[in-house]
């Protein structure tokens, strides 16, 4: 897919005082876009405080305010400091380009230039900011709204997949007896036991999120989904008892006490696993996975707990 064919939307502010270049990007763009356009950097800060753009093409020399000054205000902005900028400017100087890009500028290319390689970059900053603002900050692993997209796309390509559905047993407990600095790096050793049993089981193009919290999703195959399950679960009842105190690892179990100060002794965390295929019924929409996975996981959770973690694959037919 191409710069042009990829449409991702949005708008586009293009902050140059040269009127036949803004005149250029405005006809480039306005296929795919909402084009915004400013010929002096104190007009570009104040559209884009007004308008918040999904990206701004910025001029170094302007009038009233340059861009690089243009640029510091934008990053200084809560607001606004998420908004990818680019620099299209005839200023070509190597101090000037990393004084640039060090005060925050996701890209930078010098005039005269290719519309065709300006419209790449632009894709390509855009596509990669979806990424990180879909990312759990925790993980960096794409976060819900990238894992009902990448799920869609396989219901939509017709070929057979498996969602791999893991959540931590007994999370809360180990988070209040340790922290949460602590229950963080249970949750990011989960993630690489996924993101390992999918490099060790799984296919070039299986896709790992992270819902949020102790939960994750992995798409893949259903022809390797029990491998990778299975891999995960035995990692998993081998790593975690290493974040526990010895005392707590030779009981089994820690103790917790309720606001009302009734105490319970609660199990070490291990993992759930529950998968959806397509295996031996079709799957026709997200909502048809949540179900299936919640199902699997409700009935898991309601099993004699044996101090291991589990995995089932869904093997119901139509």
């Amino acid at each position: 897919m191409t710069a042009r064919e990829e449409k991702a939307g949005g708008t586009i502010l293009i902050a140059d005082d040269e009127d036949q270049m803004r005149k250029i990007l405005r006809r480039e763009f306005s296929r795919d876009y909402k084009v915004l356009s400013a010929k002096d950097g104190l007009r570009a800060i104040n559209i884009v405080k007004r308008d918040l753009p999904t990206l701004v093409l910025l001029d170094f020399d302007m009038p009233r305010l340059n861009g690089y000054e243009v640029l510091k205000q934008l990053r200084k902005d809560a607001a606004t400091r998420m908004i990818p900028v680019i620099f299209v400017t005839s200023e070509n100087t190597d101090s000037v380009k990393v004084e640039i890009l060090n005060a925050g500028a996701d890209d930078y290319l010098t005039k005269p230039f290719s519309l065709n390689e300006l419209a790449a970059r632009v894709a390509g900053v855009l596509r990669r900011n979806r990424r990180a603002l879909q990312s759990n900050p925790l993980t960096l692993l794409p976060g819900s709204p990238a894992i009902e997209v990448e799920v869609n796309r396989r219901i939509a390509s017709l070929e057979p997949f498996a969602c791999l559905y893991a959540d931590i047993d007994h999370f809360k407990a180990f988070n209040d007896v340790y922290g949460y600095s602590k229950g963080d790096q249970v949750i990011r050793a989960a993630g690489e036991s996924l993101r390992a049993a999918s490099a060790e089981y799984g296919l070039p193009d299986d896709f790992l999120g992270h819902i949020g919290g102790d939960d994750f999703i992995l798409v893949t195959r259903p022809s390797v989904v029990r491998n990778i399950a299975a891999s995960v679960a035995a990692h998993c009842d081998e790593s975690f008892p290493n974040f526990y105190l010895p005392a707590h690892r030779s009981s089994g179990f820690v103790v917790t006490r309720s606001r009302e100060g009734s105490v319970s002794k609660i199990p070490l965390i291990t993992m759930t696993l529950a998968a959806a295929t397509t295996e031996n019924r079709p799957i026709e929409h997200y909502a048809e996975v949540v179900e299936t996975l919640g199902d699997i996981k409700r009935y898991l959770k309601g099993r004699d707990f044996d101090g291991t973690s589990a995995f089932l694959i869904d093997r119901r037919k139509d």
